[in-house]
């Protein structure tokens, strides 16, 4: 294989998949984990979750839960819309997970436990520039 000139980066993101196919998790600044319909729906649909952090790995595991534990989070949906959100943001400074942008998860996927698995190591910065 050629090297490539080290001033050149390699965009891990990948092309766009149809919206029937893509699985989109994303962290924002604030820490609310945006989750797209496919995912929320392969997650089983639930009124809430657990989240897990593995620090060695630097992934959060994400698994349905009882809305009545006091330490699962809600999922919300946004504006009416297929997109659910969970505000982490309680559980990202507790395991000081600190972003400065809003980064997506380049490959969500599923444990054999059934947990959903972002990988902070594993991320594309999607932020929209402010409009003028």
């Amino acid at each position: 294989m050629a090297s490539v000139d080290i001033e050149w980066e390699k965009f891990l993101g990948g092309p766009v998949k149809p919206p029937a196919l893509r699985m989109h998790a994303s962290l924002g600044r604030i820490g609310r984990i945006h989750l797209n319909a496919n995912l929320y729906k392969r997650l089983g649909s639930p009124e809430a979750v657990s989240l897990y952090f593995n620090r060695r790995l630097q992934q959060i595991a994400v698994q349905a839960a009882s809305s009545r534990m006091p330490e699962a989070f809600p999922v919300l949906d946004k504006y009416g819309r297929s997109t659910r959100y969970i505000n982490a943001a309680s559980f990202c400074d507790h395991f000081g997970i600190k972003i400065r942008q809003t980064h997506r998860f380049i490959d969500p996927h599923f444990s054999a436990e059934g947990r959903l698995i972002l990988n902070l190591n594993q991320t594309v910065i999607v932020t929209r520039r402010m409009k003028k």
